[in-house]
């Protein structure tokens, strides 16, 4: 059952990382990083209150940069700055998508999800810019490979634990509710064991939610666009149909049964299955 509050990580903590993975440096939660391509010689550059210190990710519309706040020496923390790619900058539409994801993504104040800290655009460039809780861990899908690489096969109580997580957070996502009492109706539509994070402390996030459906969303998505990735789409949303919590709960099924197994659900190429 959700609630309003966000879970005490002190009470709910599964298995960490650390515990299927070497701990090596912590990673973000975009670990998409490509090799050096000649890009980022700007960094490290500063963004109104922040400082970019490394691309961590690229997409079609935006970047991702692992960041630092500013001020008292010492007291800086790691934080997650997501960007519009330069070329996409001055349009107008992908600002407000841009700013539309931030904005759902902010509404949700659970531990279970990964928290929106700022968006605004900076009053030197014009840049638009989000803020994001950094989570020091590895992804799902990165852990259950390491897991398969090494040999460890996740435990039923290891797998439950994971699962419980992520169904609460799920839970707040789908039943939040706006200062008025209506409720929000946000699908995520993109849940995979790349949007969740497993913290190094045994904590489990979900990220990226800029394909999310709510209420109040201010840019409407295509219908029949399939955002999901292969192999964690609910197949009426493979047939066309928009969805909805549901489709959350499907892919979350597919991912504790391949956590389970130890393989994939759908074997081969997952796409083919869409078809």
């Amino acid at each position: 059952m959700a609630t309003s509050s966000s879970t005490n990580s002190t009470e709910k903590q599964g298995p960490s990382a650390h515990s299927v993975a070497d701990g090596g440096s912590a990673q973000s939660q975009h670990q998409k990083l490509p090799p050096n391509d000649g890009e980022g010689s700007d960094l490290p550059r500063v963004l109104g209150r922040y400082i970019l210190l490394r691309r961590i990710a690229r997409g079609g519309m935006g970047e991702v940069f692992l960041g630092s706040t500013t001020g008292l020496e010492g007291a800086e923390r790691p934080i997650v700055v997501k960007v519009i790619r330069r070329e996409h900058a001055t349009d107008p539409s992908f600002i407000a998508r841009f700013l539309d994801e931030a904005r759902v993504q902010a509404q949700l104040q659970h531990s279970g999800v990964a928290q929106v800290i700022e968006a605004d655009t900076c009053e030197q460039t014009g840049e638009p810019y989000a803020i994001v809780e950094h989570v020091e861990g590895k992804s799902l899908g990165d852990v259950r490979a390491r897991a398969l690489q090494i040999g460890h096969r996740v435990g039923w109580s290891e797998a439950v634990s994971v699962g419980t997580m992520i169904a609460d957070a799920l839970a707040h996502v789908h039943e939040r509710k706006d200062p008025s009492g209506r409720p929000l109706a946000i699908v995520h539509r993109d849940l995979s064991p790349q949007n969740v994070m497993l913290s190094f402390q045994g904590e489990v996030k979900i990220i990226d939610f800029g394909t999310a459906r709510g209420q109040n969303r201010r840019c409407r998505t295509v219908a029949g666009v399939v955002f999901a990735k292969p192999g964690y789409v609910a197949p009426e949303v493979a047939n066309g149909d928009t969805g909805d919590a549901r489709v959350d709960l499907y892919a979350l099924g597919v991912m504790l049964w391949e956590l389970c197994a130890g393989r994939r659900f759908l074997q081969g190429d997952a796409g083919a299955h869409m078809a």
